[in-house]
């Protein structure tokens, strides 16, 4: 089997409607929301859910960092992969572990 020799594209880090959309008018394959609350490009995740509702065509992925450091942010994880409907995770080495754990999609590691 050949692999596809595309790359994929994923436009990450988004915090409003209108870059998602310029993203996905180009057919980005994923648009990415940062929920790290600490993050400078944090988007909440009632807002990501909007947008989302806004877009058809790309995979939503949650751009997650710090997730094994406490209950709480393990329950924001939970709460926010329900909420905007996530079709991908994406965290850092330091949380895959708690990811797998709960969360049985696709996930990128960020490095």
């Amino acid at each position: 089997m050949a692999l596809d020799p595309r790359p994929v594209i994923k436009a990450g880090s988004l915090t409003n409607l209108t870059d998602a959309r310029y993203f996905a008018s180009f057919g980005v394959e994923m648009i990415g929301f940062h929920f790290d609350p600490y993050a400078e490009n944090y988007l909440p995740a009632d807002l990501a859910a909007e947008i989302r509702d806004w877009l058809y065509g790309p995979r939503f992925v949650g751009e997650f960092r710090g997730v094994s450091k406490s209950d709480q942010a393990l329950a924001d994880f939970v709460s926010t992969v329900e909420k905007v409907k996530l079709e991908v995770v994406e965290c850092t080495p330091e949380d895959l572990a708690v990811v797998k754990s709960n969360w049985e999609g696709p996930i990128i590691l960020a490095l």
